[in-house]
């Protein structure tokens, strides 16, 4: 029988997928490979981009050639205006002959035909060429055509003990250590083996003073509440409640974040104080200071994840599952609006007061010219591909229709 040359080079370049559910460390695993030194050497290129549940080809194709070329901001702007089919070219170019890893982070689509552009340009990798998909879902894993699936599985509670040591324990010695276990082994057991989970009740086991302050833990009410529909959300309810009330708004307000995007940390300051959210104290502190200090304790309790630094300008994200509780903490406050072609669609978390509305904007597509139930709104984050600057997204009249519609509105933001 015989075998055309592209049917041979995609059996050449192989996919294999990393799944489990959501906080088991699939994002973990996958960085552990990208970074490995031996990795490094054996391919030419190395692409790493988050997929989302939301999927976009064409926004996974600038990604991946954002990660090919280096480009810097500026750059990736003039990638906005290019049709998938000519970026999907320029995958082919910088990949053509070498032999790459290409990781796609987060991937949920169920559907064939949204990896039908991506994959032909991929065939245009020398053999030996890898993709590494992460994904929760066993059926992606079937239909990306994964020749190797790696099943992460929960952690034992000993694992799960280590994890929480390391993080509260990480400055005592191995008779205090042996001390806490007994308790420790205990709060282990409700990580139900999630490694995110074991991580933050270390952080906040950190500020416990003594064997009672983590048996106060152990024994807290939040761990019998019928209201938290996900097992996984007490201890962030736990952490949560132990911050001081200034610090929880602040935390709140970050379920406007994209899932596993970085922010600016200097940014989200700007916009906690625009909210009212920082110098709620009586302390005199500038009020930038201040906000960072909220920050700070936040990423003391482990919130954080996927710290960039360079031109003095601090980086991070919050992982997929933080988010989610972010969410679970304001359902009702916010409200995801989706502008696209033919149809708006929106999802309100909840049923209470709206407070924040995130609008995604289709690319060609702008900011709509009338918010429902925006009286008492307070902030407006729009994220879309085509926005570079206020007015090629959002109208004179949308500007002053929403002007006129929230008058409680503190601060509007555009993003890319």
């Amino acid at each position: 029988m015989k075998i055309s040359s592209s049917k041979l080079q995609s059996l050449l370049i192989k996919v294999e997928s990393i799944k489990g559910i959501g906080g088991i460390g699939k994002t973990a695993v996958a960085q552990l490979v990208y970074n490995d030194e031996n990795v490094k050497q054996h391919f030419t290129c190395r692409v790493w981009t988050y997929v989302s549940d939301i999927f976009d080809e064409s926004k996974v194709a600038k990604s991946i050639i954002v990660g090919l070329q280096g480009l810097d901001k500026q750059a990736n702007l003039k990638l906005e205006s290019v049709p998938l089919d000519a970026l999907l070219d320029e995958i082919r170019k910088s990949i053509k002959g070498k032999k790459y890893l290409l990781v796609l982070d987060d991937v949920w689509t169920e559907k064939d035909k949204d990896f039908e552009g991506l994959n032909a340009a991929f065939k245009c990798g020398a053999p030996g060429s890898r993709i590494l998909a992460t994904t929760r879902k066993t059926t992606v894993a079937t239909i990306m055509g994964s020749s190797h699936a790696i099943q992460l599985n929960n952690l034992s509670q000993e694992i799960c003990w280590s994890i929480i040591r390391n993080v509260a324990l990480r400055e005592k010695d191995q008779r205090t250590c042996e001390e806490f276990k007994p308790v420790g082994l205990k709060i282990a057991e409700k990580c139900k083996g999630l490694p995110l989970v074991a991580k933050t009740l270390g952080g906040l086991l950190r500020f416990k003073t003594g064997i009672q302050g983590w048996e106060n833990v152990l024994n807290s009410e939040l761990w019998r509440l019928e209201m938290v529909h996900k097992d996984v959300f007490v201890p962030l309810l736990l952490s949560y409640y132990d911050l001081p009330s200034p610090v929880r708004r602040c935390f709140t307000y970050l379920a406007c974040a994209r899932k596993d995007t970085p922010f600016d940390v200097s940014d989200v300051i700007s916009h906690w104080m625009a909210h009212g959210y920082v110098g709620l104290d009586d302390d005199d502190s500038p009020l930038e200071l201040k906000g960072f200090e909220y920050f700070k304790c936040l990423e003391a309790r482990c919130f954080f994840q996927g710290f960039e630094y360079g031109n003095k300008c601090l980086a991070c994200k919050i992982h997929d599952l933080v988010h989610d509780f972010a969410l679970f903490l304001t359902r009702g406050e916010f409200m995801v609006l989706e502008v696209s072609k033919g149809n708006t669609s929106s999802t309100m978390n909840g049923e209470r007061t709206l407070r924040h509305l995130i609008v995604i904007i289709e690319k060609g597509l702008h900011f709509p010219e009338f918010i429902p139930n925006a009286e008492k709104l307070r902030s407006v984050v729009a994220h879309g591909n085509n926005i570079r600057d206020d007015c090629a997204v959002i109208s004179e009249k949308a500007m002053c229709n929403l002007f006129n519609q929230a008058r409680r509105l503190r601060a509007v933001v555009m993003q890319s």
